[in-house]
This record gives C-alpha cells, sequence and structure tokens, in this order.
C-alpha cells in the first residue's frame, strides 16, 4: 500500500456555499453534507440548505486530511472500505 494520492486539479468554480442540486451532495451521516462543485469538497453541518457551518475543502487539504486520517489509524486499508 502506498500514501501516494493524486490529486486532479480543475479550475475554481465560484460557489455560494449552497449545493446545486442533489447529485451534487451527500449525507454522510452526524448532521454533515458534503458536496462537490467541480474542484472543491463543501461540508455543511446540520442541514444542507441552511447549514450552521460550511468548511470549503480544496484538493491540497482534502489530501491532507486523508493523510492524517491515515496517519492517527482512521483509515487502515484492511478495515477501510470505501464501497458502502
Amino acid at each position: 500500500m502506498t500514501d501516494e494520492i493524486n490529486v486532479i486539479m480543475l479550475p475554481p468554480i465560484e460557489h455560494n456555499g449552497c449545493f446545486s442540486n442533489d447529485s451534487t451532495r451527500d449525507y454522510i451521516g452526524d448532521g454533515l453534507y458534503v458536496g462537490f462543485d467541480g474542484f472543491r469538497v463543501w461540508v455543511h453541518a446540520n442541514d444542507h440548505l441552511k447549514p450552521t457551518d460550511i468548511i470549503c475543502l480544496e484538493p491540497n487539504i482534502l489530501k491532507e486530511l486523508i493523510r492524517f486520517a491515515k496517519r492517527m489509524g482512521v483509515l487502515k486499508q484492511e478495515n477501510y472500505d470505501d464501497t458502502n
């Protein structure tokens, strides 16, 4: 297993902090909704239309978050299955 993570850089898209449609967002649990605007991953807390908090993760920041989760043992190859 390699720790190499490939990041695809796409041009930034103007975003008002709201998800454009249901196909670009998912509810992932614990009150968190995630969306993708073609460049950044957006995380909304508590409600996807009127969130209490919004976090924008550009590709390199998302890469570092994944790296952190692996280093902390949250994402271990033997017990992590992203197909669920």
